[in-house]
């Protein structure tokens, strides 16, 4: 682990990185015109495999590492009761012969005041990570989308939305475990053609001590 990064002085080196990233969509539906095709989507989740190798001695280069990560991610729309979205994350390194730091894995902290986007950062994980040990990471979130706000008649006309979901990091340096969970309440509004979205959140969470 890398816990609190700090500028850090290092000498000047050389790396050469193949860096692939492969989407994969079962039963992609589309639709042909005359000029293009247009993509529909497909009901089954995304998945994004991203495989990284840090070849050595190579024009100087001194990296050598082999990384994999499988991604699963979608929006599940449940009618008028609002809409799912998920991410799931695992990888790890294949070889570690030589890795340097920005090649690691990093996990980065949330921030006291500003709501991290839930589906990419753990609000209360505290202070940035980055490893080279196996991980596993789950972001999950529900939006109501208005639809229990809605009929409240006191809240109605705000356009208020109900927003839970859950966050959890898993990492094989002494099984470090984080899980939160969050609910809150948002208001969309928008500026110009920008739809952005403010709102209020309560977060509980829990982790084991930190390995160092």
């Amino acid at each position: 682990f890398t816990s609190v990064f700090e500028p850090t002085d290092f000498d000047p080196f050389t790396k050469m990185v193949f860096d692939a990233d492969i989407a994969v969509r079962i039963k992609q539906r589309y639709r042909k015109t005359a000029v293009r095709k247009i993509i529909l989507g497909s009901k089954y989740p995304k998945i994004n495999v991203n495989l990284k190798i840090g070849v050595p001695n190579v024009l100087g280069s001194v990296s050598n590492f082999g990384y994999l990560e499988a991604r699963v991610h979608d929006k599940i729309q449940f009618g008028s009761f609002g809409f799912s979205q998920y991410n799931a994350t695992i990888g790890g390194f294949m070889w570690d012969n030589a890795i340097q730091l920005v090649d690691e894995k990093f996990f980065i902290g949330g921030d006291i005041i500003w709501f991290t986007n839930p589906l990419r950062g753990q609000q209360l994980l505290g202070q940035s990570l980055s490893t080279t040990k196996p991980f596993a990471e789950y972001h999950y979130r529900h939006s109501f989308d208005g639809s229990i706000m809605n009929k409240v008649p006191l809240f109605r006309a705000l356009r208020l939305g109900i927003t839970v979901g859950s966050n959890g990091l898993y990492i094989a340096d002494d099984n470090f475990t984080h899980i939160e969970t969050y609910y809150g309440i948002e208001k969309k509004f928008r500026i110009a053609t920008e739809l952005l979205k403010v709102g209020v959140y309560m977060i509980n969470g829990t982790s084991s001590d930190l390995p160092f």
